[in-house]
C-alpha cells in the first residue's frame, strides 16, 4: 500500500519563486517535551501504537525522561486529560492514542466525531499541537494494521507530525516576533 502524504525533504520545489517565506517542520526531537495520552480501551491496540510513537520519536532524539506518559479509561476521556494536561503544563507537544472500532451502533461514531473535533479545539485554544492519534476503523482487521507494527501501523506518522508541527509552531512565533 502507498504511503499518502509528503515525505519530509519531497516538498516542492520553489526555486522559481524567490523570496517566497516557506514555513516545514523538521523532525529532530532532541529538547522536547511529549505527553502521550493513552486510551485503555483496546489495549493490545493502543498498546501499540504507544510503542510504535515512542521508538520513532527517541529515534529522533527525544529522550524517554522528556516524555509522559497518560493513560485514560477510554478515547472519550482523552480531551478531559489534555485540557488538564494544558491548563497546568505547557509541553511541547501530546499525542492522544486511541482506537475505536465501529460496532453495531453509531456509538463508535459518536465518539469519533466528539474526540476529533475535541482534539483540534484544544491545540487551537492552547496553541500547542496536540496529535488526534485516534485510529478509528470499521472492523478490528482495519485496527490491526494501522495500530500493531508494519507498514500501514500509524504510531511513525503520529510521532513524526507531532516533531514537524512544533517545529512548524516555533517558526511561525520566531517570524511573527521578528516582525514586531
Amino acid at each position: 500500500m502507498a504511503k499518502k502524504g509528503i515525505e519530509p525533504g519531497r516538498e516542492l520545489d520553489l526555486s522559481a519563486y524567490p523570496g517566497i517565506t516557506q514555513v516545514a517542520g523538521g523532525v529532530n526531537a532532541a529538547g522536547l517535551q511529549f505527553v502521550l495520552v493513552v486510551s485503555r480501551f483496546n489495549t493490545e491496540l493502543t498498546g501499540s501504537l504507544v510503542k510504535e510513537v515512542l521508538d520513532t520519536l527517541v529515534s529522533a532524539g527525544a529522550a524517554a525522561s522528556d516524555i509522559t506518559l497518560i493513560r485514560v479509561p477510554g478515547a472519550y476521556e482523552i480531551p478531559a486529560a489534555v485540557e488538564e494536561l494544558l491548563s497546568v503544563t505547557r509541553p511541547d507537544a501530546v499525542i492522544c492514542l486511541g482506537c475505536i472500532i465501529r460496532g453495531e451502533t453509531p456509538h463508535a461514531d459518536m465518539i469519533n466525531s466528539y474526540v476529533t473535533g475535541a482534539i483540534g479545539d484544544l491545540s487551537r485554544a492552547h496553541g500547542v499541537p496536540v496529535i488526534d492519534g485516534i485510529v478509528a476503523t470499521h472492523n478490528i482487521e482495519q485496527a490491526v494494521e494501522r495500530c500493531m507494527p508494519g507498514e500501514g501501523c500509524r504510531g511513525p506518522y503520529l510521532a513524526r507530525a507531532a516533531v514537524e508541527m512544533v517545529d512548524v509552531f516555533r517558526q511561525i512565533n520566531e517570524m511573527h516576533n521578528t516582525e514586531d
